[in-house]
């Protein structure tokens, strides 16, 4: 979906999504009968006119599931767009009016209703900054293999070690085979150099647009993950999940049919556990997008998501509010919250999210710096498939272990949050 200049105006800040504003009690009487969780948002900038998310309750059994949707075609004249069946949580999407609604979600099966919002990426470019880097030689260690690294490259080097400053990426070798790294975002350039055959694209749920990146967010994030030179698990397959278009906007209910044939291709193909989804996107508080990536985590494939660009609680914002994802928070080369990252009690860790350089769209060898939370996140996806590769963890355990491994009291300024930087466990100082 594409959105207007307007629209766009109105969205774009230095943010990953900014909560929504109370529009009144107009918005509460928006269609009576109907349980919408998210009326506030209505007639803002951030609500989708006249498009819904309908969610279940868990006892609706199949049965009635089929027959209420027959019901539905049957008055509206027209089938639910998509619908969503991620474990416990199941739903549709619909694209109706307000009477519409109400004809067929004022029903004892709906849990709740939520009005479709807009999803965004709003990555900050990179900016020069002052950095004093340490260079070490090989570690030596049997498994251990040292990957050169650079100031631009800086992540990789503080995610394999305990200290600052480093940037030269020691990991074990053995890690990431086997394992698939799902990037729900802009799409991915897979034909780019760093991947070398280890990407395609899986979905498209972006009307009208090709099955790659547009926008280059996409790309950048699954360098970070599993690139051959600047990523994390450079051994991982990437499959991209293209649910916003080519300027970062995207609705929510397209990510959430994202997140469900992620879920169902790995355990279609049997690699749900060695599978991890990332999720470098945000938009208001939603819980129906919560619900389904509780649900996606419930089936066995660990979900990470970024925490947001608003220097806000993260608590306020979806999917980083998701109890059971892998919140991740952003910060600098000096070990700073970065000044943008969202905070607080939901974030599980930080990792690097500062002039972090990665793959590009364009050239099969272009590549940009960028700035945000989105960055973070998939440093720890690609640790998490680098941990299942290399531990082969029960998937329940994924989630501890990673906080287990990280490094603990080194953030300056978490704001409430744990104070923990993404670590591989190398043992390297």
């Amino acid at each position: 979906m594409h959105f207007s200049a307007l629209a766009l105006a109105a969205l774009l800040s230095p943010a990953l999504g900014s909560p929504i504003s109370q529009t009144g009690e107009a918005a509460a009487a928006l269609v009576p009968g109907v349980n919408i969780a998210n009326a506030q948002i209505a007639g803002t900038d951030k609500a989708i006119k006249d498009s819904y998310i309908v969610v279940y309750k868990a006892s609706a059994s199949d049965a009635d599931i089929a027959g209420h949707e027959a019901n539905v075609a049957q008055k509206l004249k027209k089938a639910p767009n998509n619908k969503f069946n991620v474990g416990s949580f199941r739903g549709y999407h619909l694209e109706t009016d307000p009477v519409g609604l109400a004809q067929v979600a004022n029903n004892p099966l709906v849990d709740y209703v939520e009005i479709d919002q807009v999803v965004s990426v709003n990555p900050i470019f990179g900016t020069e900054a002052n950095f004093t880097a340490s260079i070490e030689g090989d570690v030596g260690a049997a498994a251990l293999v040292t990957r050169s690294g650079s100031v631009e490259r800086w992540g990789l080097g503080r995610i394999s070690h305990r200290l600052r400053s480093y940037v030269n990426y020691i990991y074990d070798s053995s890690g990431c085979s086997g394992t698939h790294i799902y990037i729900i975002d802009t799409g991915i350039k897979a034909s780019h150099q760093e991947f070398n055959g280890r990407a395609y694209h899986g979905a498209n749920y972006v009307s009208g647009s090709p099955n790659t990146d547009e926008n280059g967010h996409g790309t950048h994030c699954a360098g970070i993950a599993a690139g051959n030179n600047v990523g994390v698990c450079p051994y991982a397959t990437v499959v991209g999940v293209k649910v916003l278009d080519a300027d970062g906007f995207g609705s929510l209910s397209n990510v959430i049919s994202g997140v469900q044939w992620a879920v169902h291709d790995a355990q279609i193909n049997n690699w749900w556990k060695k599978s991890v989804i990332s999720m470098s996107l945000s938009g208001g508080k939603s819980d129906a997008i919560n619900a389904a990536v509780e649900s996606a985590v419930n089936q066995g494939i660990s979900v990470v998501v970024a925490a947001g660009n608003a220097n806000a609680d993260a608590s306020a914002y979806s999917p980083a509010s998701t109890g059971k994802a892998i919140t991740v928070g952003a910060t600098d080369f000096n070990d700073n919250r970065a000044s943008f990252s969202n905070y607080g009690a939901v974030l599980d860790l930080f990792a690097p999210g500062v002039n972090i350089k990665s793959s590009w769209i364009g050239n099969a060898d272009s590549y940009s710096t960028q700035s945000g939370t989105s960055m973070a996140a998939p440093h720890v996806a690609g640790l998490v498939a680098y941990i299942i590769a290399k531990e082969n963890p029960q998937p329940d355990q994924i989630r501890n272990r990673i906080v287990e491994l990280a490094t603990t009291n080194k953030v300056i300024d978490p704001m409430g949050s744990a104070n923990r930087i993404a670590n591989n466990g190398n043992g390297v100082n």
